[in-house]
């Protein structure tokens, strides 16, 4: 500490004795030294300046576009894609979608998109035209937290004047619908505190709404595995597989068909199994498929936060780096930018 005050007041000194303000970066600098603070030296019109011309150039520069952002902070970025509006009136989501190829500029669209907006959006891309992509819906819905989809309705609202869950109903329907709904609004308790005997109770309306039942009560499986807080579901289907001699995965896929079977088990792989698992199998049906919506939308929300969790379980799964998975089955500055994100620079 005495170290940093001393340097901070040195620099106070140069900036009376030349009669100006000594650089910012030099201040960084300082601080760095001092072992204390190191934020570098950011400023977002630079950043700015800098993708306007690897963007202008007669072969887009992807190289210089790659080493800008992903160098910064989700903020950071969200920041430079404001100055480039402001200096050059032009949107740079736009520039990206129209100078680079599709994958390329998709990711980079996602990377200086914030998160609300980028999720609202991705829901709305699943729903819009002819069919639905029913697994982005479940995969968005199922991995956030209630503060995240509140966000996102509000956000979907304003951009498309129509709540969320009537845009889901129009999209889906009977059961799978009440399930994307209800998972929608974001109900589920998030305070993670457990009750045995609560516990034995829901596993018993389980049973009676499913295997017990000529037919199946659909609402109640809905109402507990969207309701319930993971720890207190894991203690459920611990009590279930106790009095069945059964998983209650195994149940659903017995006593249900169709997308709800689906939906009910997606629910069941992120929030009382492992949703590391989940999103890496996720990553792993789009490295190997024709569409990369999900490599892209995972590496580029979660690069930030757990992606490291999401490689160890890709890695136990399915016996090989996610690193080298992209490096065999994806090219070029799609490529180069998933990785550096992952931070293989």
């Amino acid at each position: 500490m005495k170290v940093q005050i001393a340097l901070v007041l040195c620099v106070t000194l140069l900036q009376k004795i030349h009669g100006a303000t000594v650089a910012q970066s030099t201040i960084n600098d300082v601080k760095t030294q001092a072992g204390k603070i190191s934020t570098g030296s950011f400023n977002p019109e630079i950043d700015a300046e800098n993708l306007k011309h690897a963007l202008d150039a007669s072969v887009p520069d992807g190289k210089a576009i790659i080493e800008t952002l992903t160098s910064r902070s989700s903020a950071q970025r969200l920041e430079v894609a404001t100055a480039y509006q402001n200096l050059y009136k032009k949107d740079l989501k736009e520039e990206f979608k129209s100078k680079l190829s599709a994958d390329f500029g998709s990711l980079l669209v996602a990377i200086i998109t914030s998160s609300p907006e980028y999720y609202a959006k991705e829901l709305h891309r699943a729903m819009a035209g002819t069919g639905t992509d029913n697994e982005c819906l479940m995969e968005i819905l199922t991995t956030l937290s209630n503060q995240e989809l509140e966000k996102v309705r509000k956000v979907y609202q304003e951009l498309y004047g129509v709540t969320l869950e009537s845009a889901i109903k129009d999209d889906t329907s009977s059961h799978f619908s009440e399930l994307l709904t209800t998972l929608c609004n974001g109900v589920r308790d998030e305070t993670n505190v457990v009750n045995r005997v609560e516990a034995v109770a829901d596993a018993q309306k389980l049973y009676q709404a499913g295997e017990k039942k000529w037919g199946t009560d659909e609402s109640t499986f809905i109402s507990i595995l969207t309701k319930r807080n993971p720890q207190q579901l894991k203690l459920i289907a611990q009590e279930y597989k106790s009095m069945t001699g059964h998983d209650l995965g195994y149940t659903i896929e017995c006593e249900f068909s169709g997308l709800i079977k689906k939906g009910l088990l997606t629910v069941v792989n992120v929030v009382v199994d492992n949703l590391y698992d989940y999103l890496a199998g996720r990553i792993k049906e789009s490295i190997g498929g024709k569409s990369k919506n999900e490599l892209t939308r995972i590496v580029a929300t979660r690069s930030g936060t757990d992606m490291e969790p999401i490689q160890s379980s890709y890695s136990s799964n399915y016996g090989t780096d996610l690193k080298q998975a992209i490096n065999d089955n994806t090219s070029g500055d799609y490529k180069t930018c998933l990785l550096a994100l992952l931070g293989q620079k």
